[in-house]
């Protein structure tokens, strides 16, 4: 060892698992120095990710943390840590060979149980009273912060008080950070959009599948909806870079699976869903804010009598074999050829109920103290005397040094380790802004796949089953739109489903199918569709009166709920045949589709609920759908029909990222205080259609049948630098002195399309003392009660309610009077105008914060007038006196 070359020795060491290296300190005050350094340290943690050598298993039962190596499963090891005096610990992640502790939201720790070396963490308090809080309502992330160089723990605590007799009341929620490097906690502000995912009852985070997953520098959490809600699944991301939180992408086959858990696998982000009992579907995203696919569906061991819980940890050498955890620490190895398992048996655990998480063997955080004292406090222990024995450590060094049995391969290793080296710090210097942009793109459009000024917004559609038949029933399918200000606009909606058995149609009134399908077999009377998966539409105006229903044939047009509830609903029966006559024959259809007229409802499966009463026209008698227990009438009592009866329900809900990539309006902005006009942003809604527009002077718009909708709905716009069909105009007309007005202006670029039935939502914090409207229709949208900074515009009927296409009557314009309120009111830093604005429910982009309208800077010259004024009478009070 004396004669080795230190370059050798580094070499040598970096194939050396860390809790050798840390005997190897011992040998001496070269080695102490070397395997302490910043830059050894890296170098081998760098080999150990790359090469996957010295894995670990931290086994933690109630009481006990345990260590054992992955190829030698029958060598288990106690790890002693300060925090285990403070009773139950738990595990909350792991990264770089650390892990994360704790036993309290206030007691928690950063742990290397390679080197023994522990740092805990500061306490800090939560910002709420204790009673409120409880173990499974407290959340932690640990994660490496790439960018910075720095190891981060997350905290997340929500509140388990639900208010006073309120059924939708908001939970407490606070979310920090704590940074190794600064050594501090720093709370997290979450942006309003974030916010209401976590402070609403029907969303909660999973105990015990609480803790963060580290993937692609952010920590993932997921969010699975709550039964007897309105929501979808939803996974929440912390980005370590920038510290915030925001939503991923979901898989949209999983957006309304009850039973979900998320994980990592060779550093891809993964979703369990265990809605089968036979088997477990593992989802993966394979190239980060890409596309999800299905992995592998797991089917459910001998041994395990019902799933709880199952994650990937780690591939095998060969990748034939992916390690799974089962329930309470059950490893597998799971054969993706054969679909076999094999247990993984450690030697000590047989039976005990564990957590696992999977460690690298490295030097992350240092190494505990000074080896020497250590060794001089503990020789009296032969496990001690072993630990430092120098002749032992020198025999597992130079075990290691003869597999570099040719110079050549050293040289060669040498010089590839440090070709990596420099082309990894490219590629981290380019991709590093590359991230960030990813990360604020994906904030940008995944906010819009949540709706935070409608949350329980949606599109409920029921079927009725109202008579029986000889071979089906006959039933009265009615869609309702419970969204505030968003509606269904021409060419209307598409409904579509697909029959369980062999259903088909026999007749409708109030729709019909877009295809009759092959209705070959049968003979006579032929069916109205035999179609396995029939598309429905609504009837045009005007159709005869034996064809037509209530609330039918406008041609799909659907108004919203907080602008006309009269409109806001549609209606038509079906005959429905081969389906049986009894509520155990009678299947419920399956995999709804709508599109309202395009793309971005997800409908949910049929459920049943409650049957529906019916109130006939004189209002003296009540009925109800008819799906009973047998096909005798029900009885009439006290004008209500009493049955165990159902209806069937299907929920739908709206998605503008899934309706388009692009947003469908902008806004623009200007003052009086300010000559600026801020525009739309440049190619604010993509410029796709920048070689077909229309110039506003061209001769083609004189031509005869330009302003004709076509099939496929594709737009003809006006050439502008914006490209947005819609443009809102935000104008600060004029302060008084208890009172400022605001000028709102839609303009319609498109010559194929007018909006009937349109709204217009902003989000601004004076919108709670609208004093008068002079041109619109104003109704204020309140969806969390407290508070009222919403407010919907709609044209008034008969007067503006239609904003016709493109051209010299393309617009729309009102003013809008508001008082002030003296403790907010400002014009400066942009408080006068919007922070979101929609238009037909699909949210506009707003210029860029740094471009509003600003204040002119009349402080000096106030200043300099005053003086001005001053010196001036001074003048004429020393000319008059002298």
């Amino acid at each position: 060892m004396a004669n080795m070359p230190m370059d050798i020795v580094n070499d040598v060491f970096l194939r050396l698992p860390a809790t050798t290296l840390v005997r190897c300190r011992l040998l001496s005050k070269p080695c102490f120095s070397l395997i302490d350094s910043p830059d050894f340290i890296a170098s081998h943690l760098k080999r150990v990710l790359e090469t996957e050598e010295h894995l670990m298993i931290i086994l933690r039962s109630p009481r006990l943390l345990r260590t054992v190596y992955l190829d030698a499963p029958d060598k288990i090891s106690d790890v002693d840590h300060p925090l285990q005096a403070g009773g139950f610990t738990e595990v909350f992640g792991s990264v770089n060979g650390v892990i994360g502790l704790t036993n309290s939201p206030v007691d928690l720790a950063i742990f290397n149980p390679s080197t023994r070396k522990i740092h805990r963490l500061p306490i800090e308090p939560i910002d709420f009273s204790e009673r409120f809080i409880a173990r499974e309502n407290v959340f932690y992330g640990l994660g490496y912060d790439s960018v910075s160089d720095d190891y981060k723990v997350v905290r997340m605590v929500q509140s388990t008080h639900k208010g006073h007799g309120v059924k939708e009341s908001c939970r407490a929620f606070e979310v920090k950070v704590f940074s190794l490097k600064s050594n501090k906690w720093k709370r997290i502000h979450l942006l309003f959009d974030v916010q209401i995912l976590f402070t609403k009852l029907y969303y909660r985070l999973l105990y015990r599948r609480g803790n963060g997953v580290l993937a692609s520098n952010r920590l993932h959490w997921i969010l699975p909806r709550s039964r007897g809600y309105i929501a979808w699944n939803t996974v929440i991301r912390f980005d370590l870079a920038s510290d915030d939180l925001g939503i991923l992408r979901y898989p949209l086959e999983l957006l309304h699976e009850d039973d979900m858990g998320i994980g990592v696998l060779d550093g891809c982000l993964c979703l369990m869903c265990y809605s089968e009992f036979t088997h477990v579907d593992v989802w993966i995203l394979r190239k980060y804010q890409r596309k999800w696919s299905k992995f592998i569906s797991v089917p459910k061991p001998e041994i395990v009598v019902s799933f709880e819980f199952v994650r990937p940890m780690i591939y095998s050498k060969d990748r034939r074999k992916i390690l799974l955890e089962i329930n309470n620490g059950k490893l597998f190895w799971f054969d993706l050829e054969s679909k076999s398992f094999e247990t993984l048996e450690i030697k000590g655990c047989e039976g005990l109920p564990c957590n696992v998480e999977i460690v690298v063997s490295s030097l992350v955080l240092g190494c505990k103290g000074d080896p020497r004292r250590a060794q001089e406090k503990k020789m009296g222990n032969k496990r001690w005397g072993r630990w430092f024995s120098v002749q032992g450590i020198q025999a597992e060094v130079m075990s290691k040094a003869g597999e570099l049995q040719s110079p050549k391969l050293y040289k060669s290793e040498i010089s590839i380790i440090g070709s990596l080296s420099k082309l990894n710090l490219k590629i981290y210097r380019k991709m590093r802004l590359l991230f960030c942009f990813c990360f604020f793109f994906m904030i940008i459009f995944n906010a819009s796949a949540y709706d935070p000024l409608d949350p329980n917004g949606n599109i409920t559609i029921k079927w009725d089953i109202m008579s029986w038949t000889a071979d089906g029933y006959v039933a009265t399918v009615t869609m309702n739109n419970f969204q505030i200000y968003r509606h269904i606009q021409s060419p209307g909606w598409t409904l579509g489903w697909a029959w369980a058995k062999k259903e088909v149609i026999w007749s409708m009134v109030g729709a019909q199918a877009t295809e009759q399908g092959d209705c070959s077999k049968f003979k006579g009377n032929v069916p109205h569709c035999c179609k396995k998966t029939p598309t429905v539409v609504d009837l045009l105006p005007g159709v005869p009166y034996n064809q037509q229903i209530s609330n039918c044939c406008k041609g799909g047009v659907v108004g919203a709920w907080g602008q006309d509830p009269s409109s806001a609903v549609s209606q038509f029966q079906v005959s429905v045949g081969l389906a049986g006559t009894t509520n155990k024959t009678v299947k419920l259809p399956k995999n709804f589709t709508l599109l309202g007229p395009g793309p971005g409802y997800t409908c949910g499966p049929a459920k049943i609920v409650p049957s529906t009463v019916f109130l006939t026209t004189d209002k003296r008698r009540k009925t109800q759908a008819l799906m009973a227990n047998s096909q005798l009438p029900p009885i009439d009592l006290l004008n209500i029909v009493y049955a165990s009866t159902v209806t069937w329900n299907v929920t739908c809900t709206y998605s503008q990222f899934l309706a388009r990539k692009h947003p469908s309006c902008c806004v623009s902005f200007s003052s009086f205080y300010n000559d600026t006009i801020t525009p739309c942003p440049s190619c604010a809604c993509g410029c796709e259609n920048k070689r077909s527009c229309v110039k506003a002077d061209s001769k083609i718009l004189t031509k005869k049948g330009l302003n004709t909708p076509r099939k496929d709905n594709a737009p003809l716009l006006q050439c502008t630098h914006h490209m947005c069909p819609i443009r809102v105009h935000w104008h600060v007309k004029t302060n008084y002195k208890d009172y400022w007005r605001v000028k709102i202006a839609i303009t319609n670029f498109n010559y194929r399309m007018n909006h009937t039935l349109w709204t217009l939502a902003v989000q601004h914090p004076n919108l709670n003392n609208v004093t008068q409207v002079f041109s619109f229709d104003y109704k204020s949208v309140a969806p969390y009660g407290s508070i009222n900074d919403t407010g919907m515009f709609f044209g008034t009927k008969f007067y503006n309610d239609l904003l016709m296409e493109a051209g010299p009557s393309g617009n729309v314009q009102s003013e809008v009077l508001l008082q002030k309120d003296q403790k907010t009111f400002t014009f400066k830093q942009g408080w006068a105008f919007p922070r979101k604005v929609y238009f037909n429910g699909d949210e506009c982009m707003l210029p860029s914060p740094d471009s509003y309208p600003f204040l002119p800077n009349s402080a000096r010259g106030s200043l300099a007038s005053l003086w001005t004024l001053s010196l001036t009478i001074l003048v004429l009070v020393f000319i008059s006196i002298w």
